[in-house]
Protein backbone atom coordinates (compact mmCIF):
# COMPACT_ATOMS: atom_id res chain seq x y z
CA UNK A 1 0.00 0.00 0.00
CA UNK A 2 2.79 2.39 0.90
CA UNK A 3 4.61 1.69 -2.37
CA UNK A 4 1.47 2.67 -4.30
CA UNK A 5 1.32 5.95 -2.39
CA UNK A 6 4.98 6.64 -3.14
CA UNK A 7 4.45 5.86 -6.82
CA UNK A 8 1.45 8.18 -6.87
CA UNK A 9 3.49 11.00 -5.30
CA UNK A 10 6.41 10.47 -7.69
CA UNK A 11 4.08 10.67 -10.68
CA UNK A 12 2.56 13.94 -9.48
CA UNK A 13 5.90 15.53 -8.66
CA UNK A 14 7.22 14.53 -12.09
CA UNK A 15 4.17 15.93 -13.81
CA UNK A 16 4.37 19.19 -11.88
CA UNK A 17 8.05 19.57 -12.79
CA UNK A 18 7.34 18.81 -16.42
CA UNK A 19 4.49 21.33 -16.54
CA UNK A 20 6.71 23.98 -14.95
CA UNK A 21 9.50 23.38 -17.47
CA UNK A 22 7.07 23.54 -20.39
CA UNK A 23 5.74 26.89 -19.18
CA UNK A 24 9.21 28.48 -18.89
CA UNK A 25 10.63 30.78 -21.52
CA UNK A 26 13.81 29.69 -23.32
CA UNK A 27 15.92 32.16 -21.33
CA UNK A 28 14.63 30.72 -18.06
CA UNK A 29 15.47 27.16 -19.16
CA UNK A 30 19.08 27.97 -20.09
CA UNK A 31 20.72 27.10 -16.73
CA UNK A 32 18.78 23.85 -16.47
CA UNK A 33 19.59 22.82 -20.05
CA UNK A 34 23.29 23.59 -19.50
CA UNK A 35 23.32 21.54 -16.30
CA UNK A 36 21.59 18.62 -18.03
CA UNK A 37 24.04 18.72 -20.95
CA UNK A 38 26.98 18.78 -18.53
CA UNK A 39 25.61 15.81 -16.59
CA UNK A 40 24.93 13.90 -19.83
CA UNK A 41 28.52 14.50 -20.94
CA UNK A 42 29.87 13.17 -17.63
CA UNK A 43 27.56 10.16 -17.86
CA UNK A 44 28.78 9.37 -21.38
CA UNK A 45 32.43 9.58 -20.26
CA UNK A 46 31.76 7.26 -17.32
CA UNK A 47 29.89 4.80 -19.52
CA UNK A 48 32.70 4.73 -22.09
CA UNK A 49 35.25 4.07 -19.34
CA UNK A 50 33.09 1.25 -18.00
CA UNK A 51 32.68 -0.28 -21.45
CA UNK A 52 36.44 -0.08 -21.99
CA UNK A 53 36.96 -1.84 -18.68
CA UNK A 54 34.57 -4.60 -19.84
CA UNK A 55 36.40 -4.92 -23.14
CA UNK A 56 39.75 -5.17 -21.37
CA UNK A 57 38.39 -8.00 -19.21
CA UNK A 58 38.99 -6.15 -15.93
CA UNK A 59 35.53 -7.02 -14.70
CA UNK A 60 33.37 -10.10 -15.04
CA UNK A 61 30.09 -8.24 -15.20
CA UNK A 62 28.54 -7.74 -18.60
CA UNK A 63 26.46 -4.68 -19.29
CA UNK A 64 23.16 -5.41 -20.98
CA UNK A 65 23.70 -5.03 -24.73
CA UNK A 66 20.27 -3.45 -25.17
CA UNK A 67 21.49 -0.47 -23.14
CA UNK A 68 24.10 0.44 -25.79
CA UNK A 69 23.13 2.95 -28.42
Amino acid sequence: MISLMILFLIQHVGKAGSDKLKSMAAAEKTPYVAKAENRKSEYDKTLKAYDKKLDDGKTTKKRNQTMKK
